[in-house]
This record gives structure tokens, sequence and C-alpha cells, in this order.
């Protein structure tokens, strides 16, 4: 009998020390790194849920609507001719129907049913084209500001843990897409402790990628460069810049020998007034020659490279930090009149910088809307 009180006491020890073993593995988890909790509700919350939804712009050829998209497959006749667009890459087949006679109005109309995708990846069947009509409606005029974050997405799959307080089970997810995402970031409550597992990557508009390791760098990062591009919510097709070649750069840069800094944004931060007396000449040669309003004077090169997705634009002009590095030409606008001035958008990881021809002094460019963000 006392050898089996003994017994008795040795299993109690042994489970109270396993118990306390555990309840301090969880509390080790509740107590890890505070900064890099995802918190429902907070900004990076917010930040993180607005980059997710869908975005509705890429088939605008299809809905002319941004914030909803045509699920594919879908039947459409296009100026008489009937299309299945089985992929986006069947844009390219409407975009050379619309091309076949410059003189004719193009029309585009879809077979229904179809099927509408919304911003949360819901889905709804029309079954016309006034019920189609009303979803577009919903979407607001063409280039109105919208919830999604279309300059930065992540790179899948990520990790994240999650704990319950409740429950106090903890779970490791696995998310492989926005849609994913979303659906997490839904499902979370004020009961749920979420730490995502570090590092992670993030592809911005350029194409370039930057690795992230803790949840305040995540937050400052889609904070930053969630207004750095054009986010093209036109009700057009939205399409890479098809024009920007090394040609129609170098023949833009012919159009005027004096350009001026229309546009500049560094990490969120509006850096355009910094350079609101320079002018900048890009010869033919490949050299650039930067003047101010102050009489100073820098000397730079300038070269273009042509990839699959983007034309490069490398600038050098060792005392101008802000302009130099290598830039995606994300739009160039060449007009052949005198009522606007000829432009070029480039994008640099999180930069964004628009040069504006200062030869015209003429100031009603009606496109000068938009990009001014603030500090």
């Amino acid at each position: 009998m006392k050898n089996s009180n003994v017994l008795i006491g040795f299993l109690l020890l042994f489970l109270s020390l396993l118990n306390t073993s555990c309840r301090k593995e969880e509390s080790v988890f509740e107590g890890a790194t505070p900064q890099d909790r995802l918190l429902v509700g907070s900004n990076a919350y917010t930040l993180l849920t607005q980059t997710a939804l869908h975005d509705g712009s890429y088939d605008n050829i299809l809905d002319q609507a941004s914030c909803i998209a045509m699920k594919l497959p879908v039947d459409v006749v296009v100026n008489g001719v009937a299309i299945e667009v089985l992929s986006i890459e069947d844009f390219d087949l409407i975009n050379d129907v619309f091309s076949l006679d410059d003189a004719d109005e193009d029309s585009l109309e879809i077979v229904y049913p179809a099927t509408v995708i919304f911003a949360d990846y819901s889905e709804a069947i029309v079954s016309n084209t006034a019920e189609l009509e009303v979803y577009r409606n919903a979407c607001g005029d063409e280039n109105s500001s919208d919830e999604d974050i279309e300059c930065i997405d992540i790179k899948y799959p990520i990790g994240i843990s999650l704990f319950n307080t409740i429950t106090e089970v903890l779970s490791a997810n696995t998310v492989k897409n926005d849609h994913e995402l979303l659906d997490f970031l839904d499902s979370l409550t004020d009961n749920h402790v979420v730490n995502i597992d570090f590092p992670i990557q993030v592809l911005l508009k350029d194409g370039s990628e930057l690795e992230v390791n803790t949840m305040e760098q995540l937050e400052a990062i889609i904070e930053s460069s969630k207004d750095s591009c054009d986010e093209e919510d036109t009700n057009v097709e939205d399409t890479e810049c098809d024009d920007c070649s090394e040609e129609e750069v170098a023949t833009i840069w012919s159009t005027c020998d004096a350009w001026e800094v229309d546009k500049l944004l560094i990490f969120g931060i509006n850096k355009t007034d910094d350079y609101e007396d320079f002018s900048f000449n890009f010869k033919a040669d490949g050299s650039v020659e930067v003047s101010t309003a102050t009489s100073e004077t820098y000397m730079g090169t300038w070269a273009t490279t042509e990839l699959t997705v983007f034309t490069y634009l490398e600038i050098t002009i060792p005392e101008l930090s802000d302009i130099s590095g290598i830039w995606a030409i994300i739009d160039l606008s060449i007009f052949a009149n005198d009522e606007a001035r000829n432009k070029i958008e480039l994008l640099s990881g999180l930069r964004s910088l628009r040069f504006k021809d200062d030869c015209n002094d003429d100031e009603d460019d009606e496109d000068d809307e938009d990009d001014e963000e603030e500090d």
C-alpha cells in the first residue's frame, strides 16, 4: 500500500511537471516578438486584406469595370466574330479583331449566362447585359478610388501560425494564394494570436522582389508602395506598355531638350518639389545634362534595355541618387500636337518617377490629375 501511494505520488508529480511544461511552451508562443503579431483590425491587417482582394481590372476589355471580373471561360462576339475566351492570353485575339479595321466601331457582346467574380472572390451568375450593368455601375467611374492594392503582391506560399486563446489550440497554416489569405484573414477574431513565418517575399509592380523579415517591415513596405504605381483602372484593356520600346524611348527624348520631374515618390514620400527647378536633357548620344535655376550643372548617362516584359531605362547621374537607377518603363506618351505634354512613367522598386517635357507652355494637360500624393 505504501509503495502504491509512492507510485501515485510520482505520477501526479510527473503530470504536474508535464502540464507546466506545456503551459510554458504556449506562453512562449503568446509572448514571443509581440511586434510581429498580426492583430485583427490593425493597420497591417487592413493592408494585407486590401492586398489580397481580387483585382478586376485585368479583364476590362471584357466587362469595362475594375471591381469585377468575368469568370473564364466565357464566350464573346467581337465585331461579329465569335471568340471563346479560355485564358487572359485570348484577350490578344480580341485586340486583333478590334485592329482589323480602324474605321469601324468596335463592339463586344458577352454570351450569357456568364459568371462575375467580385473583389472578395464571391461569384454571381448574370443572365443579360442589364444585370451586368448593375455590377458595373457599382464599381463607379473608371480610375475611381478602390480598396484593392495592386502595386504589391505577396509571393506564395507563406506559413502562418495561429493560436486560439480560448481553445488553446496551436495550428500551422500554409496559404497558397490571395483567395486563401483573404479567407484566412476574414476568419480571424480577437481570440486569435497570429504570427507570419518570416522571412517572406513580396513582388512589386516593376517585377522586382523584396525580402520581408518582420510584421513592422511588411506594414511599412505595403504602406509605402500601395500608391507607387498606376493601377490602370481604365475601362479598356489592361496591357503592358506595348509602345515602350528602345526606339520609342529614343524618339520621346528627341521631341524635347528640356524635361522636368513631374512626379517623384520614394518609399511613399513625395519628393517632386525637390526637383522643381531642374531641367533634364536626354541627348541622342546617351548622355544626360541637368541644369538648375541656380546655374548648377550635372552630367550623366542614360541607356535602355529591352527584355521580355519590360523595357528598362538606366539613368546614371552620380550627384542625383534619387534619379539614378534602373527603371522599368510603365507608360510612355508621345503627343503629336501642342495640346498635351509628352511623358514617360518609370518605376524602380518603391520609387516612382515621371518626366514631362518642358518645351510646351500649355498647362492644360488633363492627364495631370492623380498622382500628387501627400507625404
